[in-house]
């Protein structure tokens, strides 16, 4: 009879491992063939005793009927978004996945049949009754391991403060200014003319009564006065002027260095414009065997 699997989360709780930097795609959304979303990771399966997760526990998220089934967790892959990507998952296959309820004794002939159904390949019965997870063969039932490689980047946050102030006053200027006004005077001309034609006078008394002739003479005198006038009108408002400047920092990123021990190639991929080394084929070194629980997931 194949053991009971169970939560990752009970794992954790009943043996007091401390997974943080573990595997752990609980709540992440599961996106299938074509990209097509595909519902959302409810927890994860392990063995008890080993600790090996082995199975995704994926809620349909309603195209079933809240169907909650269990996915082979190596057909998962995690981009950086920290979704799950399962390329050849179909929704004909995740209908026909058998339906997996809280607590379950999931069986030998269940797991058969879905690994089946998902990779196309019949499994052998083991002698023991046990599930053969084949991990030797081939990774159908090994978590996707994933080393977190970091950069910084630059940002440059912008707030308002105040960078300076205009004051607009008034001041009086003196200046002198001289304008040209034509005046006009009267002046006394006094003619004299002789008498050609003279006619005798009677009695005549040379300088009586001191006899003169007076004349008032006017002119006009310039008078200065000022008035007031609005001679200009200053509206004082405000724009605003945009500028670029650089800003330069020193950044960091990290790398991955790929040392190999012993009968190992080291094939090149590129995903994303980016060269990935995927080891194919060992001998000798450290096996799964050889990890703690911790290790395992």
């Amino acid at each position: 009879m194949n053991e009971n699997l169970i939560p990752l989360e009970q794992f954790t709780s009943t043996g007091g491992y401390d997974l943080s930097g573990a595997f752990d795609p609980t709540g992440a959304n599961v996106y299938g063939a074509n990209g097509e979303r595909m519902g959302r990771v409810h927890t994860a399966m392990v063995e008890p005793n080993s600790g090996r997760l082995r199975y995704l526990l994926v809620d349909t998220g309603g195209f079933f009927s809240n169907k909650r089934v269990l996915v082979p967790v190596g057909l998962a892959r995690i981009e950086s978004d920290d979704d799950v990507y399962i390329d050849s998952l179909t929704k004909d296959q995740l209908k026909g996945l058998q339906e997996y309820r809280e607590g379950m004794d999931y069986s030998w002939d269940s797991m058969a049949s879905d690994e089946k159904l998902l990779t196309g390949r019949e499994v052998a019965r083991s002698t023991d009754g046990r599930y053969d997870y084949h991990d030797q063969a081939d990774a159908t039932f090994r978590a996707p391991q994933r080393l977190q490689l970091l950069e910084e980047r630059l940002k440059v946050d912008k707030h308002r403060e105040k960078a300076g102030e205009v004051e607009v006053t008034k001041r009086v200027e003196t200046r002198r200014e001289t304008v040209p006004v034509e005046l006009r005077h009267e002046e006394v001309e006094v003619t004299r003319r002789v008498v050609t034609d003279g006619r005798p006078i009677e009695n005549p008394a040379f300088g009586a009564d001191g006899e003169s002739i007076r004349m008032d003479l006017e002119a006009e005198r310039a008078e200065a006065r000022k008035e007031t006038f609005v001679a200009e009108e200053v509206d004082v408002t405000k724009r605003e002027v945009r500028e670029t400047q650089n800003f330069s920092e020193e950044l960091r990123r990290e790398d991955v260095d790929v040392r190999k021990s012993g009968a190992v190639n080291l094939v090149n991929e590129s995903h994303g414009g980016q060269a990935d080394e995927r080891v194919e084929g060992h001998q000798g070194g450290r096996q799964d065997d050889d990890l703690n629980p911790s290790e395992k997931l």
